[in-house]
This record gives C-alpha cells, sequence and structure tokens, in this order.
C-alpha cells in the first residue's frame, strides 16, 4: 500500500487497504468465533476520560514479557 501511495497509484493503494481491512475483519470474526477476547497492545481503555489512550511504559513492557513468555511456552 504504502508503494502504491508514494507512486501516486491510488487505485492499487485503495486495494490494497481494503485487503488489509478484510484480513483484520477475517481475523476479529475467527477470535470471537474462538471466544477469544483481543486485548490492545499499546492503547487501554480509560473510563475516567471515556477514551482510549496510550499504555503506560511499564504496562507496555509487562505485555511485550507476557507475550514472549507466552510465544516461547514459558
Amino acid at each position: 500500500m504504502t508503494v502504491a501511495l508514494k507512486k501516486q497509484d491510488y487505485r492499487s493503494a485503495g486495494e490494497a487497504k481494503n485487503a488489509i481491512e478484510d484480513a483484520q475483519r477475517a481475523l476479529r470474526k475467527e477470535r470471537e468465533a474462538k471466544g477469544i477476547v483481543h486485548e490492545p497492545k499499546y492503547f487501554r481503555w480509560n473510563e475516567e476520560a471515556q477514551r482510549w489512550t496510550l499504555r503506560d511504559l511499564d504496562e507496555r513492557v509487562k505485555a511485550m514479557k507476557e507475550l514472549h513468555q507466552a510465544k516461547s511456552g514459558q
């Protein structure tokens, strides 16, 4: 998509964008079917502000460590 945008090929960029979005929708449906709750890696819902906010650095480091442990089977 980025290459197409740099070349000002907006038709191809739009097609690439649609393909990315379709893949994201399919992944979301798959997670929902399996009962997997998606936990955003870099953002959290701030109830007080009623908006998504960037996670604190400590939370991001902890999340990365947990992801690494899960992938390595520890």
